[in-house]
């Protein structure tokens, strides 16, 4: 389930790729990448968390 979503976030970002044009195009890009990234290491950290509890 979660491989559906990734892959669609990936091809978004594939696509936007396309339209980088200037460098404030990229770094938004860039920015938003960061931010998606950080994402995914605070849910990692509840996972952890939540593994703790469990154990």
């Amino acid at each position: 389930m979660l491989n559906h979503y990734i892959e669609e976030l990936n091809n978004i970002f594939l696509e936007k790729l396309e339209f980088i044009e200037s460098v404030e195009d990229y770094l938004m890009l860039k920015n938003q990448i960061e931010e998606l990234n950080n994402h995914y290491k605070d849910l990692s950290k509840l996972l952890d968390k939540r593994l703790l509890e469990i154990f």
